[in-house]
């Protein structure tokens, strides 16, 4: 299978990468060729790369970060639009999950391309998310 796979198998004849095969597994029953030239293998991949989260912050993430900050001190001080604790961490715990699948499936819906479209739409939702829960 590594011949098959090397740079060098286009030197070799059909009747030629046969016998190799056969010389290497035992058996004459060759499994079709998977080769995706475009794929990137662990092998290949530059190690130094990262993944830029800057690039990826949104107005979803950051109300997100601001509600898991702001929200529990206003649970505690009792100035939450509800009339019980259990209502208002049910209310934040929906609306974090919530938050977040919609920043997930508008930045997909967009590829991640158009990120001021990305920018005005979340920002609009996340001031009447705020608007609304606090």
């Amino acid at each position: 299978m590594i011949l098959m796979h090397s740079p060098f198998s286009k030197s070799f004849t059909e009747q030629q990468r046969d016998r190799i095969f056969e010389k290497l597994h035992g058996t004459k029953t060759r499994v079709a060729n998977i080769y995706i030239p475009n794929q990137k293998t662990a092998a290949t991949r530059n190690p130094g790369y990262s993944a830029n989260l800057a690039k990826r912050i949104s107005p979803f993430l950051l109300l997100t970060g601001l509600l898991i900050l702001v929200y529990p001190f206003l649970l505690v001080l009792g100035k939450t639009p509800f009339h019980s604790e259990w209502w208002g961490f049910g209310a934040l715990m929906l609306t974090l999950i919530y938050v977040v699948l919609f920043d997930f499936a508008i930045w997909n819906y967009f590829k991640g391309k158009k990120v001021n479209r990305i920018w005005i739409i979340e920002l609009i939702l996340a001031t009447a998310i705020l608007y609304f829960l606090l």
